[in-house]
């Protein structure tokens, strides 16, 4: 979503780091998913925080009581909840045509400014003796996609560090060319440049999102893929190119990743199913109707992490046909994650069966995972139907995570009616802070006329310092997409003492595009051009001229099974 900044550019979600030696480590706690996962970190390019090499270990008590918290909740499925239903790019910034009349002033970016303030900004870091900020800055020259960067991408990607070249590759795709594309490819089919590397260039092919692109990272597979190598030194380029035909969205590739997973699923050896998994994910992202019975099939599977992929492909895949199988899911599996999963897909599939099986699930006791999961998945039907009974359920006065997901349910139906119920829960500091955080979250995507001014005020005046809160609060007012916000949100970045939430100011700064933000961002650079503020920096800098658009938080770039996580697709969410 915006994809974003992630947070996504989106997104820079996730926490920075500071190294001393080989050592990486979060700068600040995120919350109890850092509990759960082992720490065995790596270095991210952009400055994001360290990431789980491979599958996390889970300690399954300590699993299920922080399951239940609701800040877990948010860490692991924040995606699902803000998602967009289309995960590709849409071009916002594009030059003026000679001639054309000038455009309103609305305080937004133009691409004027990009090339005169911005990439300039970037290209100088490029140089800081702080590595991290000069990937940052690498991938910023990427996200702003020039063509007269290409050339300095290439250099930086054939030398250097490992993390430079990984990053440079990876911002090669981000520029969107077809020059860029072939040095892609060229990369990809290289096994004397680290796997690293490589797995870099194929993100960068599905980033670029072309049928071409797909073509030929399915000649990479069909010629290298085998059972055999699943788990060979190559295993990341794999699981990169699996990801990057999905996002292609390349029905022609629907007979090969059909066929391998079939084949991994007979020579199941145990440690495959993360890249089945991945796989049942790229088949359901393509959409072609071939993939509905494989989908299906995979739903009925022991393993938990494979129903869990089936159930949320089956929403992606769009084909009503897996209605009651889905229903079935809801209503009777074992697993509560399944079952959620299974909502979400019923109601991006729509129709009067899945409305009915998720008022039942929204109705049911016992489960607060499948209740507000359920929630969720009739805001995502689009029906304003369902008004009254999220109403009701945001206005009790128990269970914060469900009334949680009412909130953010109402904020999918862009409901007006729940516009002052949820002004009201924002603006009372005796309010569970979590909870204020999805209802200001809500606002944000309802968008409602006067309701910005007064969340921009209670950003600025704002005393409850809880991360959660004050994180959602600058998601909230980014949400609006006004330039507007862009001089508090600055602030915000520069004052506050806590990485996670200048991340999320960050991300605002990306979704309101505000042209004032960019002198006091440069100029702080400059003054810093070291250390973890300098990343956030770069990375508001380039999300302010990231020709794109992206789908926020989208779902589309991380792995839907929290107990299997994928490096390649958490740095995606970091460094977009």
């Amino acid at each position: 979503m915006v994809a974003i900044s992630l947070a996504m550019a989106l997104l820079a979600v996730a926490g920075s780091s500071q190294s001393q030696g080989n050592v990486s480590r979060r700068a600040q706690y995120r919350g109890p998913v850092e509990q759960l996962l082992a720490p065995t970190p790596v270095p991210v390019p952009g400055g994001a925080g360290g990431l789980p090499a491979g599958s996390p270990l889970i300690d399954p008590v300590g699993f299920i009581e922080g399951y239940n918290r609701w800040e877990f909740w948010f860490e692991i499925n924040k995606d699902l909840l803000l998602r967009s239903r289309d995960f590709r790019r849409r071009e916002v910034l594009v030059p003026q045509a000679p001639g054309a009349p000038a455009p309103i002033e609305d305080g937004k970016v133009r691409v004027e400014d990009v090339r005169s303030q911005i990439a300039p900004a970037l290209r100088s870091a490029l140089t800081s003796a702080d590595e991290r900020v000069a990937t940052a800055a690498a991938i910023g020259l990427g996200r702003i996609g020039g063509r007269e960067s290409l050339h300095e991408l290439e250099e930086l990607a054939a030398k250097g560090s490992l993390d430079m070249r990984r990053a440079a590759t990876f911002a090669l795709g981000l520029v969107d060319d077809r020059s860029a594309l072939s040095r892609l490819v060229n990369i990809l089919h290289d096994d004397s440049i680290a796997p690293e590397v490589r797995a870099m260039a194929a993100l960068g092919i599905g980033l670029q999102g072309r049928i071409e692109g797909s073509r030929l990272l399915a000649v990479y597979l069909t010629k290298n893929f085998t059972p055999e190598k699943a788990l060979g030194p190559d295993k990341d380029v794999f699981v990169a190119s699996v990801v990057a035909i999905g996002m292609c969205r390349d029905r022609g590739a629907a007979p090969l990743l059909i066929s391998r997973y079939r084949a991994l699923r007979e020579d199941r050896r145990g440690r495959t199913r993360p890249v089945e998994s991945l796989l049942l994910t790229a088949i359901g992202r393509i959409g072609d109707p071939s993939g509905l019975l494989t989908l299906l099939e995979a739903l009925d599977d022991k393993d938990l992490d494979i129903r869990r992929a089936a159930a949320l492909a089956l929403g992606d895949l769009g084909d009503r046909a897996a209605v009651s199988a889905l229903v079935r899911v809801l209503e009777s599996d074992n697993d509560d994650q399944s079952r959620a999963f299974a909502a979400i897909s019923l109601g991006r599939l729509g129709g009067e069966a899945a409305r009915d099986a998720l008022r039942q699930g929204f109705a049911v006791k016992g489960s607060r995972t499948v209740k507000s999961f359920s929630a969720i998945g009739l805001g995502l039907l689009g029906d304003r139907a369902n008004t009254a009974e999220l109403l009701k359920l945001l206005n009790q006065k128990s269970e914060d995570d469900v009334r949680g997901s009412a909130a953010i349910a109402l904020g999918l139906l862009e409901e007006p009616k729940a516009v002052e119920p949820l002004l009201k829960i924002v603006e009372s500091r005796g309010s569970n802070a979590d909870f204020r955080g999805y209802c200001a979250i809500a606002l944000g995507m309802i968008r409602a006329e006067g309701v910005l001014d007064r969340l921009i005020k209670i950003l600025i005046e704002d005393v409850d310092k809880v991360d959660m809160w004050r994180r959602s609060l600058c998601l909230g007012v980014g949400l609006y997409g006004n330039p507007k916000a862009a001089d508090a949100l600055v602030r915000v970045l520069l004052d506050d003492s806590r990485d996670i939430v200048r991340e999320h100011a960050a991300l605002a700064l990306n979704l309101c595009r505000g042209r004032s933000a960019i002198e006091p961002l440069v100029k702080r650079l400059q003054a810093e051009p070291r250390g973890d503020l300098a990343i956030f920096c770069i990375t508001a800098l380039a999300g302010l001229g990231d020709r794109h658009e992206y789908p926020l938080v989208s779902e589309s770039f991380f792995n839907v099974n929290y107990r299997i996580r994928s490096p390649f697709l958490e740095e995606l969410e970091q460094v977009l």
